[in-house]
């Protein structure tokens, strides 16, 4: 025996022996390894079939549609585990190093940590390639690492999704080039075929998109032309024009859904955008459809009021139609949030962001559409009945957010016919029923703490001096059984404005004592400044006309046939949004809808910063005809922190001449009366200023000069309050600052609740942005403050 010589082992022991030595018995037969061999064989298999059955738990959605998600998921993460067990051990490291650097969870990136080490044990322990674990070991690190993918990657078009890409095609080229013969063959003809056959499904998908974008784009013109022609109410061209487009639509739907356009729709990244395209085509024009059902059956204009009644069959007909295209809208956000996926391209997105957007706007008006045809039947007295107090109003004596109230009436509601039974003048309320010092008013205690000094529940003419409309209508209603009335339903006020809108509906009407014909052109003038003057010398006689315009008008429209509800809505819609026709209901079915479209004249709930300035007529007069007001609220904001510092110019100027105009507007009839204890010369203003704010008042000064003043709450609001005459012709300015903090990181909100005047305030804000460290930067705005407006500063 020599150095040179050829040994080899003895299966199964590990031991040298020299073959050719005599009487070596042979070795056991080599079969006797095989069965252990064979079992370590199908290992790779098991870890893949493992990892196939665990990918089906992952969010990953490459084609944005559950069973072929679940499939390609499954096959992607086996065929890697197959590649892993022959693929070079460098190939698994880059394979497990790519995605442990594209893992963005915690879910993804400790799988791809085993992937990596399971591959660094294969290249740092050369036995390990002969060893019978080496497949079961690769299979793992490419299962593991492939599963991170899916668990812990962003999957949308990016960097991290090229990453993945990228270190799958090296994990599968080398397992390609370390497999020979026929399963080589097999493999590289099934890749190429399936390469072959994604090109053709993708092409044939492309065909049909553009053999319907034809139909599309007429379809959404169409579309478009129907919803402008139904928000101009016209409803019937409307109807013509969603007819149209939903032909059209469905057509194109069609087409992309031919059988040979189908197969696109399984392959990932074309089969998000291709089944978003189809979604959204069979959407639209189903919802085109429903539209148009609902602009034939539910178009408003053909409902109106004939003789003071209007048909509630008609009504729960406008329901149905409303009910069907709400649940259809509904359903489309639903779904067109279900298409969102990351492999959407980037124009498809746009056009579905824009969707969802004209969805999302459409939602609330459509919600209170429906809302209002359900409320009408309620308010139109369907079963029991309704009664409701009318209280006419009038700026140019400022009462709170309404105005001082003169004449009031009684409008029964009785299955859709509606009267009004009792008209007056309001100190008749307070002379009849229970004797004016034995009434009450229970369960407010806010506004009695407020406002019980000025004896609201004795004088009515005080009842209405809260900035909060339902807080004066619970008073009303508490007041009214005392004040020889029955249970209300509800109090609707109306001021001049309002009246003007109305007789837009009704016409002019005749006025016994007056020459001409109260209308559209001439009311607001006559009722606010016209009246005061040329009836000067017959203040009963004045008194009268009031009650005659109020009685004339009311009457006609209750009794004639009106336009269509949209129509009327139109004329009315914009007294109602400032403020000069309010509407409290006592039904829980309604309040809902009054308080959400601000008819009822609450004070909303404060969000960020909120100033409401608020003046009562404290002389007896009507001089607040001549009342002019500024604000001007200066603001440092620090967006980071939220701190807030305010400075408030409240300047106001009083028009009012010192003679030459009759008592009732420039004279003053009360005095001796709380603080006030002296009767102000002609043409003075003198009013009781509350200032409702989001923060407390640090300091407040009339003309610069620190004052007196008392300070409370209400409706979620800091008051402060002071008594202040303003000479005539002259201009006095009330200042206030406050410190306050609103949410660090949220955009500067202010909320500016508007007080209806004859005179609109005028609005100045200045916003200054500073955090300490960046130059501070200011945002400047105007506005005529006729309406409750809210001003939005967002977060640098």
């Amino acid at each position: 025996m020599t150095d040179t010589q050829s040994w080899t082992s003895v299966p199964g022991l590990g031991l040298p022996r020299d073959p050719s030595a005599p009487g070596t018995p042979p070795g056991p037969p080599r079969r006797a390894s095989r069965p252990v061999s064979r079992w370590w064989a199908f290992a790779p298999f098991v870890v893949a079939a493992v990892a196939m059955a665990a990918s089906t738990r992952s969010d990953a959605a490459p084609v944005a549609a559950a069973a072929p998600d679940t499939v390609l998921t499954a096959l992607y993460v086996g065929v890697c585990a197959l590649a892993g067990a022959r693929a070079r051990p460098w190939a698994l490291l880059v394979f497990a190093g790519a995605g442990a650097v594209a893992a963005t969870t915690d879910g993804g990136l400790p799988a791809a940590i085993v992937a990596l080490v399971l591959a660094a044990t294969i290249v740092l322990v050369p036995a390990l390639s002969a060893s019978p674990w080496r497949g079961a070991l690769g299979a793992g690190s490419g299962a593991l690492a492939a599963s991170s993918f899916l668990w812990g990657t962003e999957l949308r078009l990016g960097w991290a999704v090229g990453l993945g890409v990228l270190g799958t095609l090296v994990l599968w080229g080398s397992a390609l080039g370390a497999t020979q013969g026929r399963t080589r063959t097999a493999v590289v003809l099934v890749g190429v075929f399936t390469v072959l056959g994604a090109l053709a499904a993708t092409g044939a998908w492309g065909a049909a998109a553009f053999t319907a974008r034809t139909d599309a784009d007429e379809g959404v013109d169409r579309l478009q032309n129907g919803l402008d022609a139904a928000e101009e109410g016209d409803t019937e061209r409307a109807a013509d024009e969603l007819r149209a487009a939903s032909d059209a639509l469905r057509a194109a739907r069609a087409t992309l859904d031919e059988p040979w356009a189908r197969p696109a729709k399984q392959l990932p990244l074309v089969g998000p955008n291709a089944r978003a395209v189809d979604e959204v085509a069979a959407l639209a024009a189903r919802l085109a459809g429903i539209a148009e059902r609902a602009a034939r059956a539910a178009d408003l204009n053909t409902i109106a009021a004939e003789a003071g009644s209007i048909d509630l069959n008609a009504l729960a007909d406008v329901e149905a139609a409303l009910t069907e295209l709400d649940g259809a809208v509904t359903d489309a956000r639903r779904r067109l949030a279900a298409l969102d996926s990351p492999w959407l391209a980037g124009p498809l997105v746009d056009k579905l962001d824009e969707a969802r957007v004209d969805l999302d706007d459409a939602a609330p008006s459509l919600t209170n559409a429906l809302d209002a045809v359900r409320a009408a039947p309620v308010l139109l007295g369907q079963g029991p009945g309704a009664r409701y107090l009318v209280l006419f109003v009038t700026p140019v004596e400022a009462r709170g957010r309404t105005g001082f109230p003169g004449n009031w009436a009684e409008v029964i509601a009785i299955d859709g016919q509606v009267r009004m039974t009792r008209f007056g003048r309001l100190v008749e309320l307070n002379n009849i029923g229970v004797p004016r010092d034995e009434r009450t008013i229970t369960g407010l205690d806010e506004y009695l703490v407020r406002y019980g000094q000025f004896l609201p529940a004795q004088y009515w003419q005080n009842i209405g001096l809260t900035p909060d409309v339902p807080t004066q209508a619970a008073a009303v209603a508490q007041l009214y059984p005392q004040s020889g009335g029955g249970k209300l339903d509800g109090v609707i006020t109306i001021d001049p404005a309002g009246l003007t809108a109305m007789l837009q509906l009704t016409g002019p009407v005749e006025v016994e004592g007056v020459n001409e014909p109260i209308g559209p052109t001439n009311a607001f003038d006559f009722l606010t400044r016209r009246q005061y003057i040329e009836f000067a010398n017959e203040n009963n006689a004045r008194i009268d006309l009031l009650e005659l315009v109020g009685r004339a008008t009311f009457a006609e429209l209750v009794s004639m046939e009106l336009p269509g509800l949209r129509d009327v809505a139109d004329v009315l819609g914009d007294a109602v949004a400032k403020g000069h026709i309010r509407f409290v209901s006592f039904d829980d079915r309604v309040k809902p809808l009054l308080a959400r479209t601000n008819v009822d004249g609450a004070m909303a709930p404060i969000v960020g910063d909120d100033i409401s300035v608020i003046t009562n007529n404290a002389g007896g007069n009507k001089i607040d005809l001549f009342l002019q007001r500024t604000l001007t609220y200066d603001v440092r904001w620090n967006p980071t922190t939220g701190e807030v510092e305010g400075t408030l110019d409240i300047a106001l100027k009083n028009n009012a001449p010192a003679s030459g105009l009759p008592k009732s507007l420039i004279g003053n009839a009360i005095e001796n009366q709380g603080p006030f204890q002296t009767k102000p010369p002609s043409g003075t203003n003198r009013m009781w200023l509350s200032v409702f704010s989001a923060f407390a008042p640090t300091s407040v000064a009339i003309d610069g000069q620190p004052t007196i003043a008392s300070f409370g709450t209400e409706v979620g609001r800091r008051v402060t309050s002071l008594n202040l005459d303003v000479g005539p012709g002259a201009t006095r300015t009330v200042r206030l600052t406050w410190r306050g903090a609103i949410a660090p990181g949220a955009p500067y909100e202010l909320g500016l609740p508007a007080q209806p005047l004859v005179l609109p305030d005028q609005v100045k804000v200045r916003v200054t942005i500073d955090d300490g460290t960046n130059p501070a930067r200011t945002v400047d705005g105007t506005a005529t403050l006729d309406r409750d407006r809210r001003i939005e500063v967002p977060a640098p």
